[in-house]
């Protein structure tokens, strides 16, 4: 059986404004333990996160209540 509370823990928040019935780009660099998350081209996260040495795996998680739609997934390497 998968731990699952393994995956779903945050390591950084963020409470802006997401508009409704509107597309909005979602971008997340990371490296290491360090993590940037960019929304609409803007840094909203800077955080650095140790608890998950071996980490390596995408997930994306949204609120119970929210419809929400994803398109243009990728993931690829970063630049060292």
């Amino acid at each position: 059986m998968h731990d699952r509370s393994r995956c779903f823990q945050s390591f950084a928040t963020w409470s802006g404004r997401v508009a409704s019935g509107a597309w909005h780009e979602l971008r997340v660099d990371a490296r290491g333990d360090h993590g940037e998350v960019y929304f609409d081209g803007q840094r909203a996260i800077d955080a650095h996160d140790t608890t998950r040495p071996n980490a390596g795996r995408v997930g994306l998680w949204t609120k119970a209540n929210s419809v929400t739609y994803f398109d243009d997934l990728r993931v690829e390497p970063l630049a060292p």
